[in-house]
């Protein structure tokens, strides 16, 4: 079960020992490996500790602001119901910067611990891999941080409106808008959340069907709503399409 992944591991730690190798100071050079590694490799594995617990409040807090900041930047309008990123989308864009802004407290959190010694830590772990963990963790915490940038971009513009005569779905991850009219709907469903042979299972949620072939699947979108039930209530009453009971999405 474990031979894939640490087979992957490894493949990794050999290509880029490969295109970042480790090419020391000249004080390092003579540096007796096994001298090191007594004196540094509780640090590497303490580092653990440090990391996670950066990555999880790092994560926590910005995705509290994320989430404060969206709910206070909301314009009003007249639309009925809407559905928005839930609190969850908020928490996994956060994740990502958070993994890619943990490396700044981990090096100020080992400076202050080692003082003096923490480049020759440096030197040590470097050593260790076979690669320079400056030349890959400098680049991919700017390209971590610039993704959960970019999908904060797209949380911050994603919603799905009702209107009184129309619906006007704004998708994750696109520039275009999307508006269908209320009457278009041709069936609405309620999906129950049954497990199937296959063993896979979803959970309760709406299958909107329009006359032109569209579909609203609320399973696939990021967003919530506080009353959904509400929300198909009304748009069964406005459209005159009764709401059907499915097992599986109607594809």
């Amino acid at each position: 079960m474990y031979a894939p992944i640490e087979l992957a591991i490894s493949l990794i730690f050999i290509l880029l020992a490969i295109f970042f190798p480790y090419q020391g100071p000249a004080l390092y050079a003579q540096a007796n490996f096994k001298s090191l590694h007594v004196q540094y490799a509780k640090w590497e594995l303490f580092a653990f500790v440090p990391l996670f617990t950066y990555i999880i409040l790092i994560a926590y807090f910005s995705g509290n602001f994320y989430s404060w900041l969206f709910v206070h930047t909301q314009v009003k309008d007249a639309s009925l119901f809407q559905y928005y990123p839930a609190d969850v989308a908020w928490y996994a864009f956060s994740s990502i910067f958070a993994f890619g802004l943990v490396s700044i407290p981990m090096e100020l959190t080992y400076r202050f611990l080692l003082k003096e010694r923490y480049e020759e830590y440096i030197a040590y772990t470097n050593m260790k891999h076979g690669f320079n963990g400056h030349k890959i963790i400098r680049p991919l915490s700017i390209l971590l941080i610039t993704v959960s940038s970019v999908l904060l971009f797209f949380g911050f513009k994603y919603s799905v409106k009702v209107f009184q005569k129309n619906i006007v779905f704004n998708p994750f991850l696109s520039f275009e808008v999307k508006t269908q009219n209320i009457s278009a709907i041709s069936s609405i469903y309620f999906v129950e959340m049954v497990k199937h042979k296959k063993g896979n299972m979803q959970k309760p949620h709406y299958y909107v069907k329009f006359s032109d072939g569209s579909f609203w699947n609320t399973n696939e979108e990021m967003g919530i709503t506080k009353d959904e039930d509400k929300v198909m209530e009304y748009l069964s009453a406005q459209a005159k399409v009764k709401i059907d009971t499915s097992t599986f999405d109607p594809d």
